[in-house]
């Protein structure tokens, strides 16, 4: 029995409104060209779409997840090398087994906005830097 109401955005395992089976995926976006992807029809661009939309939320969730797995791995020894070296930030080196681990912590220049927005003129803009 079909549903009162059937979106035109079906996913592809929808039997009411099933695709052809060489319907392109978002793995096969790269392989097609700007005008091929343009000519498809709009509810396959719909579908896509809200595909691609949930992968990179996912891989966006499983890299800051990855990298919060390096930072704990990799943190301490990071900031070991950098005393060692006498510094407070920049890039150091290190090895973890046959991988060389290359770990930069930047330098924030943090400026303090009443006093520059007391300043009467950018002159004084490198005062406040030092």
């Amino acid at each position: 029995m079909k549903p009162a109401f059937q979106s035109f955005f079906t996913d592809h395992g929808d039997h009411f409104m099933p695709f052809p089976e060489n319907t392109p995926t978002p793995d096969d976006l790269p392989s097609l060209s700007a005008a091929e992807i343009a000519a498809l029809p709009v509810e396959l661009l719909a579908i896509l779409q809200r595909e691609l939309d949930e992968r990179l939320k996912r891989d966006k969730a499983a890299k800051t997840r990855f990298d919060a797995g390096l930072a704990v791995r990799y943190a301490t020894r990071a900031a070991e090398e950098r005393q060692v070296s006498g510094k407070d930030t920049g890039t150091v080196r290190f090895d973890d087994g046959d991988f060389t681990v290359v770990a930069d912590l930047p330098k924030r220049v943090d400026w303090d906005q009443d006093r520059l927005a007391d300043c009467p003129s950018s002159e004084h803009l490198a005062q406040l830097a030092a």
